[in-house]
Formats: C-alpha cells, sequence, structure tokens
C-alpha cells in the first residue's frame, strides 16, 4: 500500500507542503511568487506521498507499488536518472517526460532476497527551478523518496517463524505443520518437524510393508509400531511373535508344516528336524520316532 506518514530518508530537495497543515497532501516547489506557477511558469514537480511503504510480504515474491507525479508547472518536467535501491527497484533507463498539466506513473517494485525489514529509497533527478540573482533557474535537483518493506516469516500463522528467516517451522505453507504438532503417519507429510520418515513409525530403519513391501529397498516391516521387529530381525522363536518379518509361522520352527508340542500348539515332537513329524514315514532302523505317534521303529 502507499502511506502517506514519512518514515526513513528525508525528502533531498528544497519543497513546501502547500494547503496540509498536517503534512499531507501534494508535494510541489512553491517560493511563494507569482511568476513559478501556473501555465506560464517553469516546471513543477507534484509527488502525492512522502513514502512508499510495501508492508509485509511473502519472501520470494515480487511485490509493485506505483507513484503519481504530476507537473504543475508550465514548461515541460524531466524526470532522469531513475533508480531504486535493492532490493528495490525500477526500470527507466531513458528517462520521462511530462508535459505541462500532464502526469506520469512510475513503478516500484521490491522483491525481497533475504528475511528481513528493508528500509531503501527510490530518487530521480529532474529540472528544478531555482531562484538565481533575483531571476527563476532551472537546474538540475535530485528528488529521494524513501521506501520500506518487511517480510512475513510466519506465513501459516501457526506461531513459528519459518526456518529461513531463523525459525523452527519447516513447512510455513501449512499451519498444521511446526515441532511438536500432532504427527499423522503415513501421509507423507511430517507435521511435527522431527525429520524423521512418515513411513516408518517406530524409527528402525524399516518401512512399513503396506506402503513398501520390498525390505532391499528398506520396506518390509510387518509391524511398524514395534522397533524390535523389521526384516532381518533376531528371531526369538515360540513367543508368538514373527520379528524379522519373514512370515513364518513362529511354532513352526523347523519348517516342515507342523507345529511344536509346546504349550500345546501342536503335535510335531521334534521341531528342530524337518524329518520327523506326525506326517513323516517311520524308519524302523533309527530308534526314532519319526512320525511322533509315540512309538519308536514299529514295524
Amino acid at each position: 500500500m502507499l502511506a502517506n506518514a514519512p518514515r526513513g530518508l528525508a525528502l533531498l530537495i528544497t519543497l513546501a507542503l502547500v494547503g496540509c497543515p498536517n503534512g499531507g497532501g501534494p508535494i510541489v516547489w512553491d517560493d511563494g511568487g507569482d511568476n513559478n506557477t501556473g501555465p506560464s511558469g517553469p516546471p513543477i514537480l507534484s509527488v502525492g506521498i512522502t513514502l512508499i511503504d510495501f508492508g509485509s510480504v511473502i519472501y520470494g515474491q515480487s511485490y509493485s507499488e506505483q507513484l503519481h507525479v504530476e507537473n504543475v508547472g508550465g514548461d515541460d518536467l524531466h524526470l532522469t536518472d531513475i533508480t531504486a535501491t535493492a532490493p528495490f527497484s525500477v526500470n527507466y533507463a531513458s528517462g520521462v517526460t511530462v508535459t505541462p498539466g500532464g502526469s506520469t506513473t512510475l513503478v516500484v517494485r521490491y522483491q525481497p532476497t533475504e528475511y528481513a525489514d528493508h528500509d531503501g529509497s527510490f530518487s530521480f533527478d529532474w529540472n528544478a527551478p531555482s531562484e538565481v540573482e533575483g531571476d527563476t533557474a532551472v537546474v538540475l535537483t535530485h528528488f529521494e523518496l524513501p521506501l520500506y518493506g518487511a517480510v512475513i516469516t510466519d506465513e501459516d500463522g501457526d506461531g513459528h517463524d519459518c526456518e529461513g528467516a531463523g525459525g523452527d517451522d519447516c513447512d510455513d505453507e501449512d499451519d498444521h505443520t511446526y515441532p511438536n504438532a500432532a504427527e499423522e503417519w503415513y501421509d507423507g507429510d511430517d507435521q511435527d518437524c522431527q525429520g524423521d520418515d512418515d513411513y516408518d513409525q517406530d524409527g528402525d530403519g524399516y518401512q512399513i510393508s503396506y506402503w513398501n513391501s520390498d525390505s532391499g529397498s528398506g520396506g518390509g516391516d510387518c509391524n511398524d509400531a514395534n522397533p524390535d521387529v523389521y526384516p532381518g530381525a533376531p528371531d526369538e522363536w515360540y513367543d508368538n511373535v514373527d520379528s524379522n518379518c519373514d512370515g513364518r509361522d513362529d511354532w513352526d520352527q523347523d519348517g516342515d508344516g507342523y507345529r511344536t508340542t509346546l504349550g500345546d500348539r501342536g503335535n510335531d515332537c521334534n521341531d528342530l528336524d524337518a524329518a520327523i513329524s506326525p506326517g513323516a514315514e517311520e524308519d524302523a532302523t533309527n530308534e526314532i520316532d519319526d512320525d511322533c505317534d509315540g512309538r519308536i521303529d514299529e514295524s
């Protein structure tokens, strides 16, 4: 927005505020005489503001404001060397001429490249009238207008500044994302800004198999709420937990398809030997109960 309250640098040209007891209104050159105003006089600069204030803007984006300049004198008004200090900018390389009674609009841009308040200036030279030994002459005079712009550091308004501004908000476009926010797992967003894998809730280094079933690429976790359960983890038999996520029956250690008799889970009388199970054939010569029927080497 264009503000009418002075801020920052003072105007560097001898000007008088006419018709504005409170300091507002146009800025014009006027020495109180009768020969330097009106259509037959020299060029007279009129600028309706004393500050361009961009307010608080979003970092990295470009904003523009307009400066309305009038020539209330009687000769051509020439504006040259139109410049602005960074990060403010203008683009009037060839200058601007304003005919008597005419006006022009100059555009000033603001694109912040750092998170900071910026005070700057917009300036140009103009052919101002000046009284020299009782006569009015035209001299090149420098005009300078203060500029101000700030940068929004908490764009989403969640109370946490963005990381670029020295804050701790890892996503300043989402007001549900900030340190210690409630984390919703498996949605792809790091709501609490901890930087952990959103698909590895227990932090054991393996993503839940629902999203990634390939253990070779960091997936295959069959229980993502227990950090002791993941592909390749030590597996303790008969605790009813598939710690290594291999999908094997925790009560069938030898993998013969029959569960151990421990805990009354099954009828495999030797769960360390896949050749011994209720479905095996009995060998009458080895003095072993191969088929777990309670008899040894029966014929």
